[in-house]
């Protein structure tokens, strides 16, 4: 969906559905939106949060008030197309759910080898490791585009 109010009131539908592997609703609650810095679906985010202080229902004439609360906003320069636009929970930005490190390997020292020659004292060190992503359903992005 483009960026507008429904789409942000699909978006907290949508993660407010999203299970774990037990069947158990995950309670992900986006809280940052990403776009790119000068895109269409930047400003309008802008316009929208603004609606959204003055507790009035965006692009609306009536009285109504937003449904939704204020979102933090990241804008990034060098995402490819403007009317892309994503959503996370930053609450997930942890070891269970965001970047990970696996360490395989902890570091284990070799030595001390002395070289007779010199009275060198060498040591050596390894270890090893893995950096990665454990889990994804705390993301959510869009297109940007209404599909008719």
């Amino acid at each position: 969906m483009d960026m507008d109010y429904d789409a942000l009131k699909a978006l907290f539908k949508t993660s407010a559905a999203v299970l774990d592997p037990k069947g158990e609703k995950m309670d992900i609650k986006p809280d940052t939106i990403v776009t790119k810095y000068g895109s269409s679906a930047y400003f309008r985010f802008i316009e929208l949060m603004g609606a959204v202080k003055k507790n009035a229902l965006p692009g609306g004439n009536d009285n109504d008030g937003s449904g939704i609360g204020s979102l933090k906003h990241i804008a990034l320069d060098y995402l490819s197309n403007d009317a892309y636009w994503f959503a996370f929970d930053s609450s997930m930005k942890e070891d269970m759910y965001g970047l990970q490190y696996f360490e395989s390997q902890p570091i284990m020292l070799e030595g001390p080898h002395v070289v007779f020659k010199t009275s060198e004292i060498q040591y050596r060190s390894d270890m090893m490791f893995e950096i990665g992503h454990n889990d994804y359903r705390g993301w959510f992005g869009s297109k940007g585009t209404n599909a008719a």
